[in-house]
Parts: C-alpha cells; structure tokens; sequence
C-alpha cells in the first residue's frame, strides 16, 4: 500500500494512534463476521459483461499467465509507521473446506482508506490444474484482528469440446454432393453454398463454435477457415461459400473441422471429407504431341547414351491446365507412374523417363532400331483428355556381355585391365623411371560372351580419343589375353598422377549403334616414376585478351573489380585437384608481379603470399577463389605491359609438396593513362 511521508515526531504519532484507537472502538462496537471486505479488482478479460454469470471463466489465451489483481484500500488500516498490516490471499479448490494462504504481504502503515489499490500478482503456477477455485483476501490488522473479503470464483477449464478428442468427419446435407463430384453446375443450384452437417458431439455447451476447413492440394488459404460460426443450433448445419470453394484448386477437396469452446479450447480437427472439386474447365483435345529434344535429331534416336543421360518428355502447357492434373506418359506402350503437375510456372512441362521404362518398352531382345510411340494423358478426377502421338527411335542394344548397371556406361563385370611399362624391370600399373619414352603395353583378359564385329577401344587418362583398339577375330574366345600398346607420345601428354584411370570400351565396328558402348571400370595406374607430378594450373576468371592476329590471354583494367570500400581486387581460381589432393590437405598460394611481359623482372614490393590454407572437401574437388588486393600494392605495379605468376603448392596430409602454376600478361593501364574502373 502507498505510504504517506512520515512528518510526525514520536510523541505526535502515540497521540494520533490514541485518537484512532478511541475513534475506532466508537464506531465499531460489535463483533464482526467474516467477508466484509469488498472483492478485488480483476482484469478486463476476467468479466463477461454480456454474460455476468460467466465472471471469473478465464480465457485460453490467459490461462498460462501470472493474473494481476488490485485490493482496495480498507478502512482502518495501521495507525503510524510503527506498525503494519498483514495482507494475505487465499486459495482453494471449490470442494476444499478450508482457504489456504498462497500470498503474504506486509504493510507498514499508516494505511489510509484513501490510499491507492494495492496491487498483488499470483503467479500462473496456481492456474496449472484444470477446475474451479475460490479466492480471496485476508487483512489482519495492526491490533491483531483480522476481516476477509468476499469470495471470487475462478474457473479453468482446459477440456475441449468432446473431451477433446478428435470429433467425427462431417458429412453432406444434399444427396447429390455425397454421391458425385463439387462442380459448378452443383453450387449454382444450390444457391453457390456447399451445406455440410457436423454430427454430435460429447460435452456440447452453449457458446461452442465451429471452423471449418476446405483443403486441396494446398491449404485454402493455410490455416483460415472457410466457415466460422455458432455450432450450438438444431440442427448443426453450416454453408459454406461458394467464393471459397473456388479459391481450392481442381481436384480432391478435403473437408475437416474443429469444435471451439467459448473460452478458446480448440479441439482437433476431424479426419476428411474427402469429395472431388472440378469447377475449372476441362482442356481440350486432342493435346499437342510430347516432344523428345534428344531425339531431335536426323536419325530421331534414342540410345544408350541418352539414356545414361537422363530421357526427359516435354509437354506445352496446355489451355486450363490445373495444379491438380495428373499427366500419364506412355512410351511404347509402357506407362509411367503419374506425374503431377502442381503448381510448377515450367513451360514446357518436363517429365522425366525411367530406364526401366524404356527398357520394357524395347525389349529384352531387341536389336537395333525399334519404333516407339510416346504420347500422354492429362487426368482430372474422373477425366482424361488425350494427345496426339509422337514417333521416334530407340536403339537400347548393347555389343559385350548383358550390363548390370545399365544405363551406367561401366560394367562392373568386365575384366580390368593391367598395364606394364616398356623397361627391362616393369611392375603391374605401375610406370617406372626406367619406362621414360617407351611404349607401355595394357593386357586385358576377354569378356563373356565375345563376338567378332565388336571392337575394343582403350582409352588412357582423359584424353579423349582411345590410345589404341582391338578387333575381336573368329578365333577368339572368353578369358583369352589380348593387349594393347599405348605410345609414349600419348603417356606424356597427361600429367604425373599415383591413380591415372585407364580402361576400355566395347562398340560394334559398324552396322550402327556406334554410341551404344559399354566400359569396363578404371584401372588406377601409378604413372608418377616416369612422369613428374603436378596440380592444375590456376585460372584468371576476368581474364581478357590480347589484340591483334594472335589473342593471348591478358588481365587488364576490365579485369579489376571494385570492392565497394574504395579499393579493388582481381579474382584467381585455384583449380580442384582431387584425387591429388582431398579435405584436409593444405595449399599455399604466391602471387608475383612483373613489371616485364616476359617475366623477368620481379616486383618484389608486390609479391603476396597466402600460406598454409587447410582445404575443405568441395574446396578440394571443385576449387576456390582468392581475391588479390590491396590493388595499389600487388596489381598496379605490373604498369603499362607486365606479367603476373601465381605459383602455388598442395601438401597432402603426410605427404609431398605438389606444385603448379601459371603466368598471364598484365597491364594497370589503358592507352590514356592508369585504369579507371567503374564501380558497380
């Protein structure tokens, strides 16, 4: 309670506690009962002022919050500062005999009737169980007697309508709207409302309400209810607007609801009503034909490198397209699993073709070229508009034993490879010192079942073209040794490497199919004895070019980027060299000015140097980028021709250094003086 300034002197205040004491025993003179004190003041949400029965029905949204109330001042409170009043508050559940004390609350007087409201918060941990409760407050006075207010019920009530339990599905009013579709025909004769009936329920009270949810492939609009209202009526029918009805996309429509108390329990929505929404008009047919891009071609094929590749069908988004549709592919009368349309903006719509799919469709024992049909259904509920055809090509066969892993190009099956160098001491897949400018030899044993017409292509490294081939004879047979010589002149183009892949290929001679191939998988070969190691050259991203007959790459003014802050950077790439290097390892980076083109004359006031940078996994396989700047520093002093080096070296974990590098021209100037770069 608020406290007036304390003025008196000690002798004034027993005088003026006398005269209250003598005042008080006047006028009050008899014994006095219990509950003579009024009630406390309670928040606004604490009062039903159209439904005063309902006072003290805290609502949801207040039911896990500390409830503040305001005690009015009494009327004779603690005379002087020399002594107090004890405020108490007690609590009980409705069929409890006896209050109990919850809150203490000293206060010192002199306790005024005219003093403000004291104001007491009961924490929400009183408000933890579900029930009804008394309340109310004591104030036991300075002379040791003490009053009660009137009592206050409070009820919490945390049980949702049908015990909270989730409540039956709902079910149409009309007929026809049990037995068929929600079309537009249905809404405009009936008034462009969908009545739905909610069964009954357990527990149901006079202020209960309803929502009502419309869903469809999509919540309509999420979490919003088409329907809110009194669900206490007879009998328990609601509309539902036809406005909103429209805003569900074509297709299955899933109708629930929830029971709302008038205190806010919510209970669970009920399972659906599950109907089919077709307002939107149908496409018309017959649909334009699916497109093949790779089939595409003069031979308008299909074959096993597009397969490998992935087989896509493209259809134009036709006029009133919906989310909903379903789209059915049949390639070769095989027919895919749906393809929903949703609501992908993709024209056209891509659809892709699983192998299994072209494979059924061609045949196990197919040979060569097969005509295939593709064409496609868009499905609407109940309706199907069909597209014209598209005819093409599919050539699936494979020359060399059945692949497991098809479409994959490798066959996990054919024997690998063993490659020997061409020194007197050669080791299996293993290139020596000894081997430096000798033809390397690669034998391999024959595939089951082999057959002539068929060719065998080896390929070393990543080149390109095969190194060498082998035409299998009439005399061959299974398991038989054959080899290939792998020129010296191919070996060095590739650099030193501890797992250079090497492998082969099998593809018919002639006859077609010629990109129907299989593999065999890798042979790692350790080429590092007879060549150096090396790292991939670093990249100038913003590179230009030279002018003149013979364009050479340059950085120049267009080259440098502006940092925003006033200075400028060029980037470089640090290529990824996996399996060179992995996660983990380090790289250490130089970048050296010139300020010759031909690299000869170093500036060593700009050299910079970025040491020991731990790579990351993707940092390893894919690269990354640094930027080079302070501009003034390591870029301008190239002037007007120079150069630039940026060496650097991978350290695998335990291992060697492993270097690379490249050197580009460079230039801080433009024909009318130094660089002006534009900032973005």
């Amino acid at each position: 309670m608020k406290k007036t300034q304390n003025t008196l002197t000690s002798q004034q205040a027993r005088e003026r506690y006398s005269h209250w004491l003598r005042n008080r025993t006047a006028a009050d003179s008899t014994l006095r009962a219990d509950d003579n004190l009024p009630l406390p003041t309670f928040p606004e949400y604490f009062y039903w002022p159209e439904q005063p029965e309902y006072d003290g029905l805290l609502p949801v949204a207040h039911q896990n919050q500390d409830l503040i109330i305001n005690v009015p001042a009494w009327p004779l409170g603690a005379a002087a500062p020399i002594f107090e009043d004890l405020l108490t508050i007690e609590w009980k559940y409705r069929e409890e005999a006896d209050f109990k004390t919850i809150i203490t609350l000293p206060q010192p007087g002199p306790n005024l009737p005219t003093d403000p409201d004291v104001q007491v918060t009961i924490p929400k941990f009183f408000f933890r169980d579900n029930g009804v409760f008394d309340m109310r407050y004591r104030v036991t006075g300075s002379n040791g007697t003490s009053d009660s207010s009137l009592v206050q019920s409070i009820t919490l009530d945390r049980i949702a309508p049908n015990y909270g339990h989730e409540p039956d599905q709902l079910s149409f009013v009309e007929p026809d709207a049990e037995a068929g579709d929600i079309t537009q025909a249905y809404l405009d004769a009936h008034g462009d409302m969908l009545k739905v009936s909610i069964p009954d329920y357990l527990q149901a009270k006079e202020g209960d309400t309803v929502q009502v949810f419309l869903e469809g492939s999509d919540p309509d609009p999420a979490g919003i209810p088409a329907y809110e209202g009194d669900i206490f009526i007879d009998p328990r029918e609601v509309d539902i607007p036809g406005s909103r009805i429209r805003r569900v996309p074509d297709g299955p429509l899933f109708i629930r609801y929830r029971l709302i108390d008038k205190i806010g329990n919510a209970s669970p929505r009920s399972s659906a009503k599950v109907s089919y929404l077709a307002i939107k008009p149908l496409p018309t047919g017959p649909l334009e034909a699916p497109r093949i891009y790779l089939a595409e071609d003069n031979s308008t094929l299909i074959n096993m490198a597009d397969a490998a590749m992935g087989v896509n069908v493209y259809i134009k988004r036709y006029p009133n397209w919906s989310p909903v549709d379903d789209i059915e592919v049949s390639w070769g009368g095989e027919v895919r699993a749906l393809f929903s349309v949703g609501q992908t903006s993709a024209d056209p719509i891509e659809i892709p073709i699983p192998y299994a799919i072209l494979k059924a469709a061609y045949g196990a024992t197919t040979l060569g070229n097969k005509i295939t049909t593709v064409k496609y259904s868009v499905i609407r509920g109940s309706n199907r508009v069909d597209s014209l055809e598209t005819i093409i090509n599919v050539d699936l066969s494979l020359p060399g034993p059945v692949n497991p892993d098809e479409p994959s190009p490798v066959n996990p099956d054919l024997p690998l490879v063993t490659v020997r160098g061409g020194g007197g001491a050669p080791e299996d897949n293993k290139l020596l010192a000894s081997d430096i400018g000798l033809s390397a030899i690669a034998l391999v044993n024959l595939y089951d079942p082999v057959e002539v017409g068929q060719r065998m292509e080896l390929y070393w490294g990543s080149l390109e073209l095969p190194v060498a081939t082998y035409d299998i004879r009439a005399a061959d047979v299974p398991g038989q040794s054959v080899s290939f010589i792998i020129p010296w002149s191919d070996i060095e183009t590739e650099p030193g490497s501890s797992t250079l892949p090497v492998y082969y290929k099998i593809r018919l001679i002639s006859g077609g199919g010629d990109a129907n191939t299989q593999q065999s998988a890798n042979r790692l070969v350790d080429v590092t004895g007879a060549l150096p190691l090396s790292l991939g050259n670093p990249e100038f991203p913003d590179q230009g070019m030279t002018s003149g007959s013979n364009p050479l790459p340059v950085l120049n003014c267009r080259s440098y980027i502006s940092d925003g802050s006033g200075d400028y950077y060029v980037r470089v790439k640090i290529p990824g060299n996996a399996p060179l290097l992995k996660g983990g390892d380090t790289v250490s980076v130089i970048w050296q000015p010139y300020s010759d083109y031909t690299a000869t004359t170093p500036v060593d006031s700009g050299r910079l140097v970025l040491p020991n940078k731990v790579l990351t996994n993707n940092e390893a396989i894919n690269g990354y980028e640094i930027q080079i700047k302070p501009y003034a520093t390591h870029i301008e002093v190239v002037g007007n021709f120079g150069a630039v080096k940026v060496s650097y070296t991978g350290t695998p974990v335990g291992g060697s250094p492993i270097p690379g590098e490249a050197t580009i021209y460079a230039s801080s100037t433009s024909p009318a003086g130094p660089c002006y770069i534009i900032t973005p």
